[in-house]
């Protein structure tokens, strides 16, 4: 089976003109094999796609039963190469990777190889300390990874048991997973303030093999294409109880309604397990299933933007009564931005975002209108990551403050009590940063990515991405003046790349660079290979 697809919808006008002006182009041919990188056995059903980045149309072949592919009728052209297929990690052609394929007229390029990482899979059963079932028990695989320069766990793969409380979880990515398992209690569907007369109990979450927490979890390394059996949980009841109270609001003393309850657990990583509650008309709140532990208790109205501040709870061996909790309306954080220098023609695309630290508050956002003004809705008290990306030629974020803060860092604390605007300034200085990047051979490193990150503080939009050109060489414009390292990678996670402790051991690879007020500065990099990144990613618990 030979297919060859030009694929129309992802075309442009633009492009289809580009490539229908040129008839006096002989078209050629590519062809090829797809296979599997553990073991080397060909792969059916891929799609194979030739982008054409410079004229913005691709061409597309599926493999056959040999892995074998052919697409005809190609335009002359430099393309990159992408390839997909279910149940394998995807390959997106990155020039750093995968050297682009050039097609001359009536040329018909052969033996073009493309591999792909099949994914792994894990499979076990969930059972009572009995060894009986439970269905219905829910199976996450969590992984470490990095989110705007933060080491984070990260919920990965999910599976749900059934009623013989098997689980698997397919499509995993290579890599080393913590599993953790929540499960329904065995009493459940019991009406609001309901008192057995029997000692209750709950399956604590529980992370494999029999974990409380993060810290006493066993990794389970998941190799390309393996299939994990047989990792069985076996979850203790233990004593349960109550957390009661009631939700009112603070100015009328009325119960409040058409609100939630959430109840997350304090000091672990844990930050995607919640237990949570409805309130009542009366506006009382049970929350059962609770066992001992630290915990934070918050109030979320349905309805309008008014959140409660956490409430730390300790549950030791009984029910916690007569809570009151008072939701308070959210804030709103008006601010502005002025500029030293000319001012921009248009505010058009200049955000500014509040992400939460904990992950379990709500991010906020707001667009620059036309003044140089934004307001920020709905910000509950939390410690925020703030993020300004601001996409005007020429300009850099030189400050933050909100109040007496100074917000240098990118760090917004609002869960302490502070009036006052936040003023954002935006400098016009800016300098220009351009090299030449290397293999460790001495070639040009085609395709690799340039990162650029300021040595001190936390902020993202000072941190700069570039890819490098066909030459070997790059330019990064509109640099805040500062001082700077420089890395150059064959294939990075921008995300990984901005967190200082993953840079860390890299360090002695890395450029120090200093950006003058309208300066500009010129160094040369080797290029940190894909396997050195993958060496040190394989270190993240």
């Amino acid at each position: 089976m030979r297919i060859s697809i030009l694929l129309l919808a992802l075309i442009p006008i633009f492009g289809i003109a580009a490539a229908q002006s040129t008839p006096s182009l002989k078209p050629g041919k590519v062809e090829g094999t797809v296979t599997s990188s553990a073991g080397g056995t060909p792969v059916k059903k891929a799609t194979v796609t030739l982008r054409n980045l410079a004229q913005h149309f691709a061409y597309a072949g599926i493999s056959d039963a040999a892995g074998h592919f052919l697409i005809e009728n190609v335009q002359p052209g430099s393309y990159q190469v992408a390839a997909d297929s279910s149940g394998f990690m995807a390959v997106m052609g990155r020039p750093s990777l995968v050297k682009p394929i050039i097609v001359a007229e009536e040329q018909e390029v052969k033996d073009v190889a493309v591999k792909l990482t099949p994914l792994g899979s894990i499979s076990g059963h969930i059972l009572d300390a009995d060894g009986e079932p439970i269905a219905r028990a829910n199976v996450q695989a969590m992984r470490y990874s990095y989110q705007q320069g933060r080491k984070i766990l990260q919920p990965s793969g999910f599976g749900s048991t059934n009623d013989l409380g098997e689980y698997q979880m397919i499509d995993l990515q290579p890599g080393r997973y913590y599993l953790q398992v929540t499960a329904s209690q065995r009493i459940f569907r019991l009406p609001p303030h309901t008192r057995l007369s029997t000692p209750e109990t709950a399956y604590p979450l529980t992370f494999y093999p029999s974990g409380a927490d993060i810290a006493q979890a066993k990794a389970m390394q998941v190799d390309a294409g393996a299939h994990i059996g047989d990792v069985d949980f076996r979850l203790k009841e233990v004593p349960s109880h109550h957390i009661r109270g009631k939700v009112v609001d603070g100015q009328t003393g009325q119960p409040v309604r058409n609100a939630s309850v959430f109840l997350s657990p304090t000091g672990t990583e844990n930050f995607f397990f919640r237990n949570f509650t409805s309130v009542q008309p009366d506006g009382t709140f049970d929350i059962r299933g609770v066992i001992n532990g630290s915990y934070s208790l918050a109030c979320q109205l349905q309805q309008a933007p008014r959140t409660s501040s956490d409430t730390l709870i300790a549950v030791a061996d009984r029910d916690v009564e007569d809570l009151v909790l008072q939701p308070a309306t959210a804030r709103t954080i008006a601010g502005s931005v002025t500029v030293e220098g000319t001012a921009p023609n248009s505010w058009q695309g200049m955000r500014i975002v509040l992400s939460p630290f904990d992950r379990l508050g709500r991010s906020s956002n707001a667009v620059v209108d036309s003044d140089g003004t934004f307001s920020l809705k709905d910000s509950s008290p939390n410690v925020y990551a703030l993020s300004v990306y601001a996409g005007l030629p020429g300009k850099y974020v030189k400050s933050i403050r909100f109040g007496d803060q100074d917000v240098a860092d990118g760090r917004l604390d609002l869960s302490v009590a502070s009036e006052g605007k936040l003023e954002i300034v935006l400098g016009s200085d800016v300098g220009q940063l351009l090299g030449g990047v290397r293999t460790s051979s001495g070639d040009p490193a085609v395709g690799a990515l340039l990162t650029l990150a300021p040595k001190q503080g936390g902020r993202t939009d000072l941190f700069k991405v570039t890819s490098v050109d066909q030459n070997g060489n790059f330019t990064l414009k509109d640099v805040a003046p500062g001082e700077y390292m420089a890395f150059a990678w064959q294939d990075v996670d921008v995300n990984m790349a901005q967190s200082p402790e993953f840079r860390k051991p890299f360090e002695s690879k890395g450029v120090a660079v200093s950006i003058a007020p309208s300066g500009q500065a010129s160094i040369q990099l080797t290029m940190i290979s894909a396997d050195d990144v993958e060496a040190e990613k394989s270190k993240l618990p």
